[in-house]
């Protein structure tokens, strides 16, 4: 890809490299741009992803429950209830991502 761009920038100048880097008109095609573009995974993938390798490696680890309304790992008192409400598991493919919703850590 490297040398061809800078084909078309020796063929066509510079102001075409920067336009066609930009997309500027939208003339490359949809499909192009989504798989060449990087998106960083979702936080469920990366802790599914974490827990197979500490499970295959007998490492006793859990992804933190996250709040789904500030996307952010719920905090934990110092008193000693737990309980949780609802738990859901969504499965992509092999991947099983465990949700869980309205846990509350006492």
């Amino acid at each position: 890809l490297r040398k061809t761009r800078k084909y078309f920038r020796h063929m066509y100048g510079e102001e075409f490299e920067n336009d066609a880097l930009k997309n500027a008109g939208g003339v490359v095609n949809d499909r192009v741009v989504s798989q060449f573009s990087a998106f960083p995974p979702s936080t469920s993938l990366v802790d599914t992803y974490l827990k197979r390798i500490a499970d295959d490696h007998g490492v006793d680890w859990n992804p933190p429950v996250y709040d789904i309304k500030l996307k952010a790992p719920k905090t934990f008192s110092t008193s000693s209830t737990t309980s949780a409400t609802t738990s859901s598991t969504k499965s992509c493919g092999s991947l099983s991502v465990r949700f869980a919703e309205n846990d509350t850590y006492m």
